[in-house]
């Protein structure tokens, strides 16, 4: 079981680009598509683990599942802002926001509390590999990029790291059927193959131009194939009935954060390149 915190972190955005790494292009996109999801992810975690929390008869995952599910809605708040800053440069994301977030909001109306809780915990399975790999690559992917959003993003995936067996344990205490579990994970894929692709779509369309180099450039620079691989297979063993959650290697990374954030640190611009002040912004070259 996870021992899980609420850390309530006051990120700002104002002025943020949607290329926040303008070296990485793809990185930007990428990790922009995350903040999107985010919301209605965790909307529609935060509404499975509220309705299941009368079912769960433990009271140990009974006390995992309220701070999963703060932590899950903190996330959802902190990405919003993000989203809301992009959503005033560039307004018709707001589109692709509501779109998102209506995505979601159909599934959860469309299906039990059963396949709820399986989909979260498929889902929240394969963080711990997928975000470890960027965690441990962090220099090459957020180095060079805005303070704000690298660190924002290392808060989320850090969490996620933290409440790793979270959803896959209330879904085992409530229901605990692997099989049935199992078997909806082609909609899990068909699903977030088509809200992905649903997303970069609203890119194209709502934010002008945008590089090509933002759909077909590299998305996990300075990680080697090998490790890739790697990961693919660990996503892949994750949804495996017999795969143990909490024995998986971790970013030894994560525990700096942790570290830092206990010592009332500044985590709003922990990592990346912090923006220079709006003001000298504003102020033009001499000439």
């Amino acid at each position: 079981m996870s021992e899980l915190k609420l850390r309530k972190i006051p990120f700002e955005f104002d002025g943020v680009d949607f290329l926040w790494h303008p070296k990485q292009p793809a990185v930007s996109a990428l990790m922009n598509q995350i903040s999107f999801i985010s919301p209605g992810f965790e909307k529609y975690i935060f509404r499975a683990t509220k309705e299941a929390e009368s079912l769960i008869e433990e009271p140990v995952v009974l006390k995992e599942a309220i701070e999963f599910r703060l932590q899950e809605g903190q996330h959802a708040k902190c990405h919003r802002a993000h989203i809301a800053a992009l959503v005033k440069r560039y307004p018709g994301l707001q589109k692709t926001m509501d779109d998102v977030v209506a995505l979601y909001d159909e599934l959860y109306e469309e299906q039990d509390i059963k396949f709820h809780l399986a989909f979260s915990g498929n889902l929240e399975a394969t963080f711990t590999p997928f975000f470890k790999v960027i965690i441990d690559h962090r220099e090459s992917l957020f180095g060079e990029g805005d303070s704000r959003v690298a660190s924002l993003l290392l808060w989320h995936f850090c969490e996620e790291i933290e409440h790793r067996s979270a959803a896959m344990d209330i879904y085992q205490s409530v229901y605990g059927d692997q099989l049935y579990r199992m078997s909806i994970i082609p909609k899990v894929i068909s699903f977030n193959k088509h809200l992905g692709e649903m997303i970069l779509e609203g890119f194209k369309e709502h934010v002008p131009n945008l590089p090509e180099e933002c759909f077909t450039g590299e998305r996990f620079p300075g990680v080697p194939k090998r490790e890739m691989f790697s990961m693919i297979g660990k996503l892949i063993s994750a949804q495996m009935p017999w795969y143990n959650h909490d024995a998986q290697p971790l970013p030894e990374w994560a525990n700096t954060w942790f570290e830092h954030y206990e010592k009332g640190e500044d985590m709003t611009n922990f990592y990346g390149v912090k923006p220079a002040p709006a003001a000298e912004l504003a102020v033009s070259p001499a000439a």
